[in-house]
């Protein structure tokens, strides 16, 4: 009896297996032929007399405050190419007037100027562009295409970076320019918070990260928090006096610059605590997704008739919560922070891709060197996504039925590079997949 007992259990668990690899199966079948009967495919990734594909996938968008591109990596030529076209195509056809990018805010301003038409400034693309996108000519490309176009039509373009100050390296170029304002407003209380910050940024002007965390003392780090604490308190303190003795714009642009500043060092004691820590292991990595968040927030309040495309990682475009592998933790990510804020004003593109090459170690010149994408594995995005025939296309999957839209709410792993991130499809209002990438252009200093 015992026996024949256990031989039932076997039997019914095997045909549950069964039934759920069946189930599996027949919801990604499901799926994959509603996505080749629905979706849009791509005519070009350049710019293109053709814009029939751009008509389809913005229809809808002109009730949206926010528009997101998210970039599966940051050195394809193909996305970037493709983000340009759309970029222009919004701005032509649909009234958007703000670009942000995942570049610190505070040197943003030099982009910022240069779009709106003022002088190039010496090492404009180093100090005022993450290298994320200073390195490639596809990037600077479209800054060039806003100058251009904000010369014939009265500076209605804005650029903006939403990252942290400083980013990962250098902390003295962003702090410098506030400290030139506040020579100009309060020259005391700037030669005062010079003196003290002057000792901790020597081991701030490169690799700030690190040698945050493997230089600075936990003192100096306390007074780092302090000092940036209390600049941020004397600009709003002070504003009435600063605004009258500048301008608004430029209180505004300096007082989030150092807010930026003090989101970067929130982000750095953030970090250290996660990966040098035991007792972190439910702190989440927030840092930069809080700064992300802010910034964009000061964008929109800056131009109340702002419509912004946001260009963003993958990462930093999910719009839920959720337990990364690694040093990730408990993720919030920037996309789920403004979504709360906009609701149904923020729409986000996803990306994946199917095969090709990309820039490995891209970060230095000296040392960067071309790869091949890891092919991806079943049951990844990126394998379903393929099985569509199409090479290049788009798919809006808010409109999905029943058999699809299980698909989209499953969690899967999505390929960045040669890493993975998890994820539900449906966090994204749809997705970009491009079939084969190649490696961006290295940016030429000529130019």
């Amino acid at each position: 009896m015992k026996n024949k007992l256990v031989i039932l259990v076997s039997a019914l668990f095997l045909i549950s297996c069964e039934q759920e690899l069946d189930e599996k199966y027949n919801v990604e079948d499901s799926f994959v032929k509603w996505v080749s009967e629905n979706h849009v495919p791509l005519i070009s990734m350049e710019n293109s007399t053709d814009n029939h594909d751009l008509d389809l996938i913005f229809k809808d968008i002109a009730n949206y405050k926010v528009v997101a591109l998210s970039e599966g990596f940051h050195n394809s030529k193909e996305m970037m190419q493709l983000h340009e076209r759309m970029i222009k195509y919004l701005v032509e056809n649909h009234g958007f007037n703000t670009v942000a990018t995942e570049t610190g805010l505070p040197e943003s301003r030099l982009i910022y100027d240069y779009v709106q038409g003022k002088p190039k400034q010496d090492d404009m693309w180093k100090n005022g562009l993450n290298s994320l996108y200073s390195e490639w000519q596809e990037a600077r490309d479209l800054i060039e295409w806003m100058r251009s176009y904000n010369l014939a039509n009265h500076s209605e373009l804005e650029y903006f970076g939403i990252d942290i100050g400083g980013f990962y390296d250098n902390w003295e170029r962003p702090l410098e320019k506030i400290f030139e304002y506040l020579d100009l407003v309060d020259g005391g209380y700037s030669s005062k918070m010079r003196a003290e910050l002057s000792p901790l940024l020597k081991d701030l002007k490169n690799n700030a990260r690190v040698n945050y965390i493997n230089k600075l003392t936990q003192a100096q780090r306390d007074d780092l928090a302090r000092v940036l604490d209390e600049v941020v308190l004397h600009f709003s303190a002070q504003k009435e006096s600063f605004v009258a003795q500048s301008n608004m714009k430029e209180y505004q642009w300096n007082r989030q610059s150092a807010v930026a500043m003090q989101l970067a060092e929130n982000y750095y004691r953030n970090y250290m605590n996660q990966v040098y820590s035991d007792t972190s292991k439910y702190i989440g990595l927030n840092g930069r997704e809080i700064a992300m968040e802010t910034n964009l927030n000061w964008i929109l309040e800056q131009r109340k008739d702002a419509k912004v495309i946001l260009i963003n990682h993958v990462l930093h475009t999910q719009t839920a919560t959720k337990r990364q592998n690694g040093y990730l933790g408990h993720f919030v990510p920037a996309g789920q922070l403004i979504k709360e804020q906009l609701k149904d004003k923020l729409f986000v593109i996803g990306m994946a891709y199917g095969k090709g090459e990309f820039w490995n170690k891209w970060q230095k010149p000296e040392n960067r060197f071309v790869d091949k994408i890891p092919a991806s594995r079943e049951g990844e995005i990126e394998q379903t996504l393929g099985k569509v025939g199409t090479k290049n296309y788009y798919i809006n999957w808010e409109q999905a039925p029943a058999g699809p839209a299980k698909w989209l709410d499953s969690s899967f792993l999505l390929r960045e590079n040669d890493y993975f991130i998890e994820l539900k499809p449906k966090e994204w209002n749809g997705i970009i997949y491009l079939d084969s990438v190649s490696p961006a252009t290295p940016a030429s200093e000529s130019h």
